[in-house]
């Protein structure tokens, strides 16, 4: 998964290089989930300007059962 900023320093980890290939563990749903930490990115904005920027991850999910994009045209 690549997080920003923001994600690793919620997460307790002091920079980006101290975060990459440390591993996330969730458990939901009785299930535990373990992702790989591949990438740091600089933090953005992905809500409204007005909303302070949250911890933010991208994980590829290769599961068949449906596809998106998210795309911002002016």
């Amino acid at each position: 998964m690549v997080l920003n900023e923001k994600a690793i320093t919620e997460l307790g980890f002091r920079n980006a290089a101290d975060a990459v290939n440390k591993n996330v563990v969730i458990d939901w749903q009785g299930q535990t989930y373990r992702w790989a930490i591949i990438g740091v990115v600089k933090d953005f904005h992905f809500q409204d300007l007005h909303v302070p920027i949250t911890g933010y991850a991208f994980y590829l999910n290769n599961k068949i059962n449906y596809n998106y994009i998210i795309a911002h045209i002016s």
